[in-house]
């Protein structure tokens, strides 16, 4: 069962994630390690903090500028469904997706067992009050174990996607910011790299469900990137790929009768061109 970890830390945040637009539907219904404040501390010592004295007419902001290999470091974005973190190196920024109802079991459904536990509601707030929160998280689920839950029975809340790029002149990066407005969710990064300014940005639409993914070159035609579909990281989900002129996406499978869920990454270019196959977009 889950405790306290990945699973709270995004749900809070809301999010989504794309190279342009990227919805991600559950299909059905289906947690990593404990995630601090997304803009805390990162990998390289930086510190997030917000963007300067408040100010009446000024957004309110999170800026860091060192950049981080670690999600649990990097900046969210969401609209309460769909969750993103934005991470990674300027030269391969990921982009990891999250939806508030992808849980996966490795039973089918006539093999899954409910643990007979309404009874207990009473004690379990009363623990909550006088013992706290993880106090009572460890009693109920022993009581869930007791009462009917199948010990070995695993059902985790795992990434939706893994977008990461491979940006052609965008290392040896200097002056690299990474600013977050509280007001719009919108995750701006801009950083010089050994080709010129390299700016990308992405906010989670609420209306169309789908985060907007973008990245910008130092100049007209000077973008040349690659972005790659990874493996969200669990032996429970069979992957199905799948590709179009301008998509790339899946149809990933849970155990049989449990359902599963699509994704799919539209991309769209400015003055440019852009090629898929299963996995990969390459701009």
């Amino acid at each position: 069962m889950s405790r306290l970890d990945r699973r709270d830390f995004l749900q809070i945040a809301g999010g989504a994630a794309a190279v342009g637009a990227l919805p991600l539907a559950a299909a059905a219904p289906a947690a990593a390690s404990e995630g601090g404040p997304a803009a805390s501390r990162n990998a390289h010592g930086g510190r997030a903090g917000r963007g300067g004295a408040p100010k009446d007419d000024a957004p309110r902001t999170a800026v860091s500028t060192s950049w981080t290999e670690n999600w649990e470091s990097g900046f969210i974005t969401g609209n309460g469904n769909l969750g993103a973190v934005l991470y990674g190196r300027p030269e391969a920024p990921t982009v990891l997706v999250n939806h508030n109802r992808l849980y996966t079991s490795q039973y089918p459904p006539e093999q899954r067992t409910i643990a007979e536990t309404a009874a207990y509601l009473p004690q379990i707030r009363q623990m909550i009050q006088e013992q706290g929160y993880t106090a009572m998280l460890d009693w109920s689920f022993a009581q869930s174990t007791a009462h009917g839950l199948a010990p070995d029975e695993s059902i985790d809340y795992h990434p939706g996607l893994f977008l990461t790029g491979a940006l052609t002149g965008a290392d040896q990066a200097t002056g690299y910011q990474r600013t977050e407005n509280f007001e719009t969710g919108e995750v701006t990064t801009t950083w010089q790299g050994s080709a010129g300014t390299f700016t990308t940005r992405a906010f989670a639409s609420r209306p169309d469900n789908v985060v907007v993914y973008t990245v910008e070159g130092p100049g007209r035609g000077a973008l040349d990137a690659v972005f790659t579909l990874g493996p969200v990281g669990t032996g429970l989900i069979t992957p199905g790929p799948a590709h179009g002129t301008d998509w790339i996406g899946f149809h990933n499978l849970y155990a049989p009768g449990n359902g599963g869920y699509d994704g799919v990454i539209r991309v769209a270019t400015t003055g440019g061109t852009a090629t898929t196959d299963d996995t990969t977009i390459t701009v």
